[in-house]
């Protein structure tokens, strides 16, 4: 079977909320998954704008820093429609502002959640794992950058 290979650019949102950071995510229609905003990119568009537009488009959530440069990747296969995708998602971790408006037609559900309570709800080991790179960095930054 060929193997089709898929790149998508996504944003991991973060606010501080009642002193603690907290993670917004977004219940995707298609699959029904919890997991973070993403999107292909538009014609001429880069990760960090693919990034910026999907989690605007998706969450109405407007990126106020970007809290690292460098995107954490994500792979994982799946089969739809008899074939075989290798999806690559390069997400940004980025501190947000505004409230959240949902996009119906690809959004189901979306809210903030702690980091805790977001491990729980995330349907996807890879994206579980993404969750943990974002601990490890929000501690290791804890007391110089993050608050």
């Amino acid at each position: 079977m060929k193997q089709y290979k898929d790149t998508s650019y996504g944003a991991i949102p973060l606010q501080v909320i009642n002193g603690q950071w907290h993670i917004f995510l977004v219940q995707h229609k298609n699959g029904d998954h919890w997991g973070f905003p993403k999107g292909h990119p538009s014609f001429k568009e880069s990760p960090k704008e693919t990034a910026k537009r999907e989690l605007y488009e998706e969450t109405k959530l407007e990126i106020s820093k970007f809290l690292s440069d460098t995107p954490l990747v994500e792979n994982y296969h799946f089969y739809k429609e008899g074939k075989e995708i290798d999806k690559t998602v390069h997400y940004y971790l980025v501190e947000v502002k505004g409230e959240f408006s949902l996009q119906e037609n690809e959004i189901k559900d979306g809210r903030w959640f702690s980091f805790k309570e977001a491990y729980i709800k995330i349907t996807f080991d890879e994206s579980k794992f993404i969750l943990t790179k974002v601990q490890e960095i929000i501690r290791k930054f804890h007391s110089e950058e993050f608050l």
